[in-house]
């Protein structure tokens, strides 16, 4: 009878403390994690950011310019940093994850510029009409987790700094107050 007690005991233990270390979904649409091997998360830099337009020189009046949009984050570096040896991965809180993430996650690449990281969504030239993406996105596998989540793998681990953009599919997109997530590889 005392091995049976001993063992019970030992068996609610074990289940308590499996169900402590067990991956949550994030509280809120849009969070970002990064997730550490031992399932346990990290929450990631986030800025409110707003989308800009620049025209270029002083000859956009003329018809002969361009203009771009972009977002820009303050300081040259993220503050959470990861190896590139290392398999990198999030965890994304969506309004649905029956849609492809690839229509919702966006990973891309940060240019600095000045002070600051800089990613460009577009450029348009007026004269010849042309436009083109400026935004290095990042290919990723993406699985569903949870009732509303996803895990994101990154696909590569170059070097470099990067911004994530979580879409919400449900809501009108509103480019002039747009959350980003920043990391950096090492």
């Amino acid at each position: 009878m005392k091995n049976f007690i001993v063992i019970f005991f030992l068996f609610v233990i074990s289940t308590n403390s499996y169900a402590q270390n067990k991956l949550k979904e994030a509280d809120f649409i849009g969070n970002v994690r990064f997730l550490k091997a031992d399932s346990s998360t990290i929450n990631l830099e986030r800025t409110n950011v707003q989308m800009k337009t620049k025209a270029t020189g002083s000859k956009m009046w003329l018809g002969i310019g361009s203009s771009k949009a972009f977002v820009e984050v303050p300081g040259k570096s993220a503050k959470n940093r990861f190896s590139s040896n290392s398999v990198i991965k999030f965890i994304v809180r969506v309004a649905d994850n029956d849609l492809d993430p690839m229509s919702i996650v966006s990973i891309f690449e940060y240019k600095i510029k000045g002070k600051n990281r800089r990613a460009e969504f577009g450029k348009v030239n007026n004269l010849f009409g042309n436009s083109s993406s400026g935004l290095k996105r990042l290919d990723f596998e993406g699985e569903k987790y949870g009732e509303n989540s996803y895990i994101i793998t990154l696909n590569s681990n170059d070097v470099g700094e990067y911004g994530i953009i979580v879409n919400n599919p449900n809501l009108e997109r509103d480019d002039s107050n747009l959350i980003v997530y920043s990391f950096a590889i090492d």
